[in-house]
């Protein structure tokens, strides 16, 4: 059983280009940021900013699961902005 906190994501998709991302880590909220979740450099730039002086978290598991929350998202929609990296073989 690990103490280490655990990194949780909350989406609220709000129309065709913006998603409010809530992330919390254990209790402590670490950021409440409305983005474009289609856009690399935006997944990105959040990811970077959640890891920050935090190193137990990963940004390539940040960003893994905000692209696999867009991939979500465009799929309901019927679009295809943000493309999954592939599947290890």
């Amino acid at each position: 059983m690990s103490d280490q906190p655990e990194l949780v994501f909350d989406f609220s998709h709000n129309g065709k280009a913006s998603t409010t991302v809530t992330a919390h880590y254990g209790e402590k909220l670490l950021a409440v940021e409305k983005f474009d979740l289609c856009k690399s450099k935006a997944r990105a730039d959040f990811a970077v900013f959640i890891c920050k002086d935090r190193p137990g978290i990963k940004r390539d598991d940040i960003e893994r699961v905000l692209t696999q929350q867009a991939a979500e998202f465009e799929a309901a929609m019927g679009c295809a902005c943000a493309q999954l990296p592939p599947r290890p073989a």
